[in-house]
């Protein structure tokens, strides 16, 4: 199976039925015929390049769909059949909410060739999921063209509730899981369409839709740690990562909350992070390897509030100190694999701006959540 994540903008014509092939691209989703603009990573992280925000988008679905039998690309394949996620500009292309983050018709047990869905990036600023979360909406939609209905599950990427009460360290985490209920968010008709009982086996039926990824490979995460400032430091605080790997790792990259703030090649993994005086955040660094696993750490920190000054100068600059909890470590997704099922012709919307506690040390300063539909 060939998912194809475009990023270079297309026009769209309203049709029948999809053909990811088509140019322009046949939609069943556009309302006439509108453009799709390419992915702009202006306001979506600015600290990095727009190529390097590509591959820290694409390498996460990668690890999303690794225990699958799914080609991620992002160039036209050479023939069809395959399905494509148009990755850029918003919800105002196709006419629907503005709240809305991706677009997709859940095709059950993967029956249509060419499915085309949405994946409205510049929407997805880092309040909103940055990469990260354009990463999340991307799996979430190739989930609805590959059978995946919406779960009740929070850590799931097929999740769809308004309001799911993460701490922004399970964003890097979400998986296809199978401990989920189907909910009826997002239908017409309040009825499932692709599956029958709970809980819903989303692996089992990825392994039936897409196939199983082929035996053999590496399935050896990385390692990575890095130590946050035993002691206040001024801003920019700079921190070094140290990643590892069974075969190679191929990046790290580094977050300040939700945006990328470096993606680095090669050793040393040394990068920085600004905060303003008292500002709560998280720094959470990836090491990702070829074959696309992934491991993951996170330390919370605090800029220290500037001493006041006696004489009416400028005070000093913010310090920065590590606060409890220990950092949080996790190793990437492992999902596992039966049945397909009838087509459905409803389709489903999601938002992948997920709601951040709003009290406490699992709120971040300044995020936005959105709704789901």
């Amino acid at each position: 199976m060939t998912l194809w994540l475009d990023f270079e903008g297309a026009g769209i014509v309203h049709a029948a039925a999809d053909d990811s092939s088509a140019m322009p691209v046949a939609s069943s989703l556009a309302p006439t015929s509108a453009v799709v603009p390419p992915f702009s990573a202006a306001e979506i992280a600015p600290k990095v390049t727009r190529p390097q925000a590509i591959v820290a988008i694409v390498d996460r679905v990668r690890t999303l769909l690794l225990p699958y039998d799914v080609d991620v690309v992002t160039t036209r394949p050479a023939a069809p059949p395959y399905t494509r996620i148009l990755v850029g500009g918003t919800a105002a292309a196709l006419g629907v909410s503005a709240t809305e983050a991706g677009l997709a018709n859940v095709d059950c047990g993967n029956s249509s060739d060419g499915d085309v869905a949405y994946d409205f990036a510049a929407a997805q600023t880092p309040d909103y999921g940055g990469v990260v979360g354009i990463a999340n909406t991307a799996a979430h939609e190739a989930g609805h063209t590959f059978g995946l209905e919406h779960v009740d599950d929070p850590e799931d990427v097929m999740y769809a509730a308004a309001q799911p009460a993460l701490m922004l360290p399970d964003l890097f985490a979400l998986s296809f899981g199978g401990d989920g209920a189907y909910t009826s968010y997002g239908s017409p008709t309040g009825t499932r369409a692709c599956t029958s009982s709970d809980p819903v086996d989303e692996p089992a039926l990825l392994g039936c839709a897409v196939g199983n990824a082929p035996g053999g490979g590496d399935v050896t995460a990385p390692t990575v740690s890095f130590e946050p400032p035993a002691a206040p430091a001024s801003s920019p605080v700079t921190l070094t990562a140290s990643a590892s790997d069974d075969v190679a790792v191929v990046r790290v990259e580094a977050y300040k909350n939700l945006e990328l703030v470096a993606s680095l090649t090669a050793p040393p993994y040394t990068f920085s992070v600004d905060a303003a005086p008292s500002e709560r955040f998280y720094v959470t660094v990836e090491a990702i390897d070829a074959a696309g696993n992934r491991a993951t750490t996170t330390h919370e920190l605090v800029a220290a509030t500037p001493a006041a000054t006696d004489d009416g100068g400028t005070p000093p600059p913010a310090d920065f100190a590590v606060v409890t909890p220990p950092p949080q470590t996790s190793s990437g997704c492992a999902v596992a694999a039966t049945q397909p099922l009838a087509p459905a012709p409803w389709l489903l919307l999601f938002v992948v701006a997920l709601a951040l506690r709003a009290s406490g040390r699992s709120s971040v300063p300044g995020s936005s959540a959105r709704p789901r539909r």
